[in-house]
């Protein structure tokens, strides 16, 4: 789309992607950081081993889910053939993290070394994040962060932080697995409902199945 100058396929097509991306990313994020003892205790059937490895998971799996929503704006780079950014970015992680890991292990163990991981991808996002939609996409910031990555963050977020709420998971390793398992799938449900592009196309898929139908 960038080759063949096709502004507005670019800015659909960006936009659909990041929201379809965080709509992927969002609900298994915020179940394994919330529910991250109990995944580890179900896995492993070990309690003790789950709490010490639980602070871990937490700090790996969200700085993982901001790696994976900076996809797109990294595509965007590329597509426009900006490799300097990246190149700046990926230098100031690589000199960030090794002191930051060191430092932080050295004084919280595992769970500083996991959070150092955390801190170098919050790093990229907040120089990658304003400065590819200031170049590229003028304007376009506070839509991408309004519309594409926050609906599916809330919509994620109020189910599992409710299931947290409300979900003791005191049956066995089979039972307690089937409620993880439900509580995912209605998180991308309410997700996909809450996201506005796999909201339209849902509409569009179901305007043809009721046509051909008839």
């Amino acid at each position: 789309l960038v080759a063949h100058g096709d502004e507005q396929g670019v800015h659909r097509v960006y936009h659909q992607g990041s929201q379809t991306m965080a709509a992927l990313i969002f609900p298994l994020t915020l179940l394994l950081a919330l529910f991250a003892p109990e995944v580890l205790r179900l896995w492993t059937g070990n309690a003790a081993v789950a709490a010490n490895v639980a602070p871990i998971v937490q700090f790996l799996v969200v700085g993982t889910a901001i790696n994976g929503i900076m996809y797109l704006p990294y595509a965007l780079q590329l597509a426009n053939g900006w490799t300097s950014l990246s190149l700046v970015v990926s230098v100031c992680m690589c000199v960030t993290i090794i002191p930051t890991v060191y430092l932080l292990a050295s004084r919280y163990g595992g769970p500083g070394a996991a959070a150092g991981w955390l801190i170098v991808n919050l790093l990229n996002f907040a120089i990658a994040f304003p400065l590819t939609h200031r170049r590229l996409l003028p304007r376009e910031a506070w839509k991408w962060l309004g519309q594409d990555i926050c609906p599916p963050l809330v919509g994620a977020a109020a189910v599992v932080l409710l299931g947290r709420r409300f979900m003791p998971l005191v049956g066995d390793r089979i039972e307690a697995s089937g409620e993880l398992v439900l509580l995912l799938l209605l998180a991308y449900i309410v997700t996909a409902v809450c996201t506005p592009s796999i909201r339209a196309w849902s509409r569009g898929q179901l305007r043809l199945l009721a046509a051909s139908s008839r």
